[in-house]
């Protein structure tokens, strides 16, 4: 009789655990993508109270807004690389993706009446793709055997 469901449909554990890492990495990408974009879209009045500041209409965070933009954009292309399994290259693809998703959300934002599409936004999150592609590469290098020493 078989001992495990893996050897009953004749995978090896190895293969089964990288499918379920992989399952596990595209729930985190999409659980991050959702959340990022509703971040992104909700009214300003909806979003949770530690990110809601005072400041005029047009700057409503100040600088702490653009900070937040390099940063969620940073952990996005980190989070892509991870899960497409390109941290052993320049993540090229995810790059790219991540700037067209960026550009897309702010031309969202300028056609819903409750945000506003703002070109430095834009700025931000391209700074933080760089940085977040930075990373990437950087985990990779130091991931590789020899890499640490």
């Amino acid at each position: 009789m078989f001992e495990s469901k893996q050897e009953r449909f004749g995978e090896s554990e190895d293969r089964w655990v990288q499918r379920r890492s992989g399952a596990m990495n595209s729930l985190a990408w999409w659980a991050y993508f959702v959340f990022m974009t509703a971040m992104l879209m909700v009214p300003h009045e909806l979003l949770p109270a530690w990110l809601r500041g005072g400041g005029s209409e047009l700057d409503w965070l100040g600088p702490k807004d653009k900070l937040l933009h390099v940063g969620s954009f940073a952990c996005l292309m980190l989070v892509s690389a991870w899960t497409r399994g390109s941290l052993a290259r320049w993540p090229a693809s995810e790059a790219i993706w991540c700037f067209a998703y960026a550009a897309a959300t702010e031309v969202a934002q300028g056609i819903t009446g409750w945000r506003e599409a703002e070109w430095m936004d834009l700025l931000a999150d391209s700074v933080g793709i760089l940085i977040g592609g930075m990373l990437a590469r950087g985990i990779s290098l130091f991931d590789r055997p020899g890499g640490n020493e």
